[in-house]
């Protein structure tokens, strides 16, 4: 971890505050980047839908759920390629 900033978490969320009152750390110091791609893959026809999330590390994913029933709503697994093509046989 950077040593000019903390994550704490918050209710519902996170907030990142600088280490010391005098750091070099903004909130301005965040930019929006291009992001990585990411392909979404519905289940059949069931309300059940799952989106894949290319990282910035060599073949890692992200791979969270959304459901209508909210049962699985926001469960997040990282996988390789291999994994996802042998478990859910999509191919990336």
């Amino acid at each position: 971890m950077s040593e000019d900033f903390n994550i704490e978490k918050t209710e519902g969320g996170f907030e990142v505050k600088p280490m010391e009152e005098n750091s070099s750390f903004t909130e301005s110091t965040w930019k929006e980047i291009k992001p990585f791609p990411m392909k979404t893959f519905q289940l059949g026809d069931e309300p059940e839908v799952i989106h894949i999330i290319k990282t910035g590390f060599p073949n890692l994913y992200i791979l969270t759920w959304e459901d209508a029933y909210e049962m699985m709503l926001g469960k997040i697994e990282l996988l390789s390629k291999e994994e996802i093509e042998t478990k859910f046989k999509i191919t990336l």
